[in-house]
């Protein structure tokens, strides 16, 4: 079953270079198109397998795929915000924002001075502060929560996920029915929600 946004790179790169004149802008958006095209073909694929033979092993490869395509598009939304906001015309973020992009914080110490540090940013945090900095750079209308199916699936595929990569046990292994519903349900609610949003808000904008 095919769960994409129903657009291959070759059609997404030829929609957003209709605009010559943005440039830098078109090669931003392509780069991070491709990308995360090649992830949802991987996440497809590892169903593809479950469909073929139905084995744990499979099972487990696809929730893998699934959550590495995941926290991979995330960083390639923000590094991708981070490129927009040295071109013209593009909204401006706060230090604290650019900081986010970058899993940085910011510090004060005692002498008045700042610095930045890394910070390990939890999943669903991290997805819902992306959602926010892309509804601003690119306009988007992206709600997280307002599919709570969506939201809920992936919460809970998050939990499965935890388990799969610190097992304490041999059930620890086991993707059960329910588990691999959530993560459909997951993969479908992000390509809704993000990706398919992101894309028609990039084009509208280098429509206008």
């Amino acid at each position: 079953m095919q769960y994409s946004l129903g657009i291959g790179v070759l059609g997404i790169t030829e929609t957003l270079l209709m605009e010559p004149e943005s440039k830098k802008y078109n090669q931003i958006m392509v780069k991070m198109y491709e990308t995360v095209s090649y992830f949802i073909e991987d996440v497809e694929s590892s169903d593809r397998l479950t469909i073929v033979k139905d084995s744990q092993f499979n099972r487990r490869q696809y929730v893998r795929s699934l959550c590495a395509f995941i926290e991979a598009t995330i960083w390639q939304y923000k590094q991708c915000c981070l490129k927009l906001t040295k071109l013209v015309n593009m909204p401006s973020l706060t230090t604290i924002e650019k900081a986010f992009l970058d899993d940085e914080e910011v510090k004060l110490n005692d002498k008045g001075d700042f610095s930045t540090s890394r910070i390990n940013i939890p999943l669903s945090r991290n997805l819902l502060a992306t959602a926010n900095v892309l509804n601003k750079m690119l306009h988007t209308t992206i709600e997280p929560k307002s599919d709570n199916a969506g939201w809920e699936s992936f919460v809970k595929l998050n939990r499965v996920r935890n388990t799969l990569m610190h097992p304490k046990s041999k059930a620890d292994f086991e993707v059960d029915d329910d588990a691999m519903k959530y993560a459909r349900t997951t993969f479908m609610w992000l390509v809704k929600e993000f990706h398919k949003k992101v894309f028609d808000s990039s084009v509208e904008i280098k429509s206008k």
